[in-house]
């Protein structure tokens, strides 16, 4: 995938009807695509695909979940556009999701989302990638401004791609809806403590010293790989001591401050879980 400038602008189309479920992000994981005569095209969605020039929005069958994907990239045309809007009736706090890219050298992309209240944009946010590739899937969030309480609507737009062949693929797109931070729903894997500081530690039956990854992603997807501490084998937090558990400390006073997602991988087990940051 080249260079791609997706300057999600989020064109909002006229032509969206708010047929949609209030704060379901339509077709959020791309799994339903409708086909025009010329080009396939994911369905609640807009796109700049025609008949005349090749389709810069495009299936991608390398899901990070499920089966299909949805792909931005220049096929030699027009840059790739692809956009959606829907009613709100909770205001969320945060837009997220998994991409994969393959941006080439002096190309961008720009994921961006936008609230409105009574037709007027009252928050918004976005987020902006560079040169650069992934060899799978990985999280992002992009947080939005916290202006106004309320929101009515809303519309998620990418756009970009100038350099032929450039691209992003992207799927399960979610909203955040709360400020606090959801605890990961497995047993045998904790983090405490969340907001943190200067340490977090890990607790987890599944992994084995030694044997497992610890990496950070911002909200723009940066990429940090956490260094590890000690071994904590302390009943802090209320946590009863298990000998078959490993608890690693990891420092992240290199974190800036605000919201990261942390991703814990080993040869059986992957999780991802958010934190924030003071």
């Amino acid at each position: 995938m080249k260079r791609i400038y997706l300057i999600f602008s989020i064109l909002f189309s006229t032509e969206i009807s708010f047929a949609f479920i209030p704060d379901t992000i339509p077709n959020a994981g791309f799994e339903r695509w409708l086909t025009v005569t010329w080009f396939d095209y994911p369905e609640a969605w807009e796109t700049n695909n025609n008949s005349l020039l090749a389709p810069g929005v495009v299936v991608d069958s390398d899901a990070y979940s499920g089966n299909l994907a949805v792909k931005v990239a220049n096929g030699g045309g027009l840059v790739p556009h692809l956009w959606t809007g829907f009613p709100l009736s909770t205001r969320p706090f945060n837009l997220g999701g998994y991409y994969k890219k393959n941006v080439l050298a002096n190309d961008s992309v720009i994921i961006s989302v936008r609230l409105y209240y009574n037709q007027v944009v009252v928050d918004s946010g976005y987020s902006v990638e560079y040169a650069g590739s992934t060899s799978g899937y990985v999280p992002f969030i992009i947080p939005i401004s916290q202006n106004l309480a309320v929101a009515d609507s809303c519309d998620i737009s990418i756009e970009g791609g100038t350099v032929f062949t450039s691209g992003i693929s992207f799927d399960d797109l979610e909203f955040d809806f709360s400020l606090g931070i959801p605890p990961v729903n497995d047993f045998n894997f904790s983090l405490y403590p969340n907001p943190c500081k200067d340490k977090i530690v890990v607790r987890s039956i599944f992994f084995e010293k030694n044997e497992f990854t610890v990496e950070a992603y911002d909200g723009i997807g940066k990429k940090v790989v956490l260094n590890e501490l000690l071994l904590d084998n302390s009943n802090a937090e209320g946590y009863i001591v298990n000998p078959d558990e490993v608890r690693m400390v990891y420092d992240i006073s290199q974190l800036h401050s605000g919201m990261w997602i942390l991703v814990y991988k080993s040869k059986k087990q992957t999780y991802a879980a958010r934190i924030i940051k003071s």
